[in-house]
């Protein structure tokens, strides 16, 4: 009967730190399929229900999943606040060492997602339509302004290598637009 038992607390010790190590992607499948299926409010329950990833090392795909949803629902403020969110962790970000020795350290899973360029860049763009749906447009303007600060930095940093970046004509129509409705 012992080994038994035994067998049973490693077999679910087993299941629990590999549930512990599934990425986001693999936790939230139900959550892309409602997604695609075009399912919006299901997808947004899901988040819902899931409120703890805002808080772990995902937390990023988190405030950019729950931006999206909410502007697709309508709900243009609210995604705001949640792009916000995801702004302001991007920035704090980039500055935390912590971050980088944890990964070297122990397990790189540990680390919290790290965003690709141009997913930083979609924020502002993302900001940007929200203002405008909102009819907040010097608002709209300051996102399109940061989407080109963000693009020139990222100039900057590929100076002696080839960056495949540089221009951004939907940035440039974007801004083109809210200048005209102005």
């Amino acid at each position: 009967m012992t080994k038994k038992l035994n067998i049973v607390a490693c077999s679910m010790l087993t299941i629990f730190l590999f549930y512990g190590c599934a990425t986001y992607y693999q936790k939230s499948i139900e959550f892309g399929q409602d997604f695609s299926a075009g399912n919006i409010e299901a997808a947004r329950a899901f988040l819902e229900k899931n409120k703890k990833a805002a808080e772990k090392k995902d937390r990023l795909l988190y405030f950019l999943d729950r931006g999206v949803v909410e502007q697709m629902l309508g709900n243009y403020a609210e995604s705001n606040q949640y792009f916000e969110e995801a702004y302001i962790y991007v920035d704090d970000f980039g500055k935390n060492f912590a971050n980088d020795l944890l990964g070297m350290i122990a397990n790189p899973m540990l680390k919290p997602y790290k965003p690709e360029e141009f997913e930083t860049v979609l924020i502002h763009y993302y900001k940007a339509i929200n203002f405008i749906q909102l009819n907040q447009l010097d608002e709209a303007l300051v996102e399109v302004r940061r989407i080109n600060i963000r693009l020139n930095e990222l100039n900057d940093r590929y100076q002696d290598k080839k960056n495949r970046y540089k221009k951004d004509a939907f940035a440039l129509n974007l801004m083109g637009i809210i200048y005209e409705a102005k």
